[in-house]
């Protein structure tokens, strides 16, 4: 009895911590894929929504990742991704939880014969 008892508290904290892991590890790489996604569109500044979407889904192993914003603003040459992701645990006890990182760079300059 008190191994049943004691198992359902184990089992527990060892799913718990499985899922914990997860999660930080599909943060890391939306995080990731919006780092990869501004840098590609820093590089290439005509490039489209659905190339940049393209290169951070590449990029991104094991998640499915979208494009939720993709903004370049030639008044401050930056460029802005927006990475989201819905992650959904294996364990039915534990909640969806959404994941969105965003990611700011500079635009590339290319110097003419150089």
């Amino acid at each position: 009895m008190e191994f049943a008892l004691g198992a359902i508290l184990l089992f527990t904290l060892i799913f718990g911590i499985i899922e914990f892991g997860r999660l930080i590890y599909a943060y890391s790489v939306v995080a990731n894929a919006a780092r990869e996604g501004a840098r590609f569109a820093a590089v290439h500044p005509s490039a489209t929504w659905g190339e940049v979407e393209g290169e951070a889904q590449a990029l991104a192993v094991g998640v499915l990742v979208t494009v939720a914003a993709y903004d370049v603003d030639s008044d401050e040459c930056t460029v802005s991704v927006t990475i989201t992701h819905t992650f959904t645990p294996v364990t039915p006890f534990a909640p969806t939880v959404p994941l969105s990182s965003t990611a700011r760079h500079y635009l590339e300059v290319r110097v003419p014969g150089g």
